[in-house]
């Protein structure tokens, strides 16, 4: 089956699990209406947000916080970060979280791989960014205690699904071992 518009690529097959074909025509169409729609996650009630968090890490351990009796999860053991505001960048979003979390200044350096997850009624982008802290002194300003950990003992530890998919992710990719 040709498709009857010359605007589509018929050189390439795709596969399917369950049949093991698409027919060609079909499978431009598809390619097309996926790429004219407008992508969003924002339908009804639900919205989403983009999250930064830092990986600091020092002699093979990664710094986290555990959040403060008062913050959403309470007790649970984070990656430092929050929110990107509208037109931040996440590179100045975590820098500026940092400051307000941990009284410190940080230099972003590489953006790890993000992960994504529903939180309720919530689509959480999580951008995780290598940072080295430049100056200050660790003060908790949001949360009641913070440590140094291996991935290992960072994993055993009560977290947030995604910041425990953060830390699964440098186990598997030794990012930090």
């Amino acid at each position: 089956m040709q498709p009857s518009d010359s605007k589509h690529d018929t050189s390439v097959a795709y596969y399917d699990e369950e049949s093991n074909y698409i027919d060609k025509a079909l499978a431009a169409n598809l390619a097309e209406a996926f790429a004219a729609r407008k992508p969003t996650l924002v339908l009804g009630e639900d919205k989403a947000i983009r999250v930064v968090c830092a990986v600091m890490e020092d002699n093979r351990k990664v710094f986290l916080a555990q959040r403060g009796p008062k913050k959403s999860n309470p007790g649970l053991w984070e990656f430092v970060g929050g929110k990107i505001e509208q037109g931040e960048s996440a590179l100045r979003a975590i820098v500026r979280e940092v400051k307000e979390e941990l009284n410190i200044t940080v230099e972003p350096g590489l953006l790890l791989a993000g992960q994504s997850f529903w939180q309720g009624n919530i689509h959480v982008t999580l951008i995780p960014i290598i940072v080295v802290q430049t100056g200050g002194k660790v003060k908790l300003n949001e949360h009641q205690a913070s440590g140094w950990f291996t991935v290992r003992e960072a994993l055993a530890l009560p977290m947030s699904e995604g910041d425990h998919l953060i830390a699964k992710s440098l186990f598997r990719t030794k990012a930090i071992q």
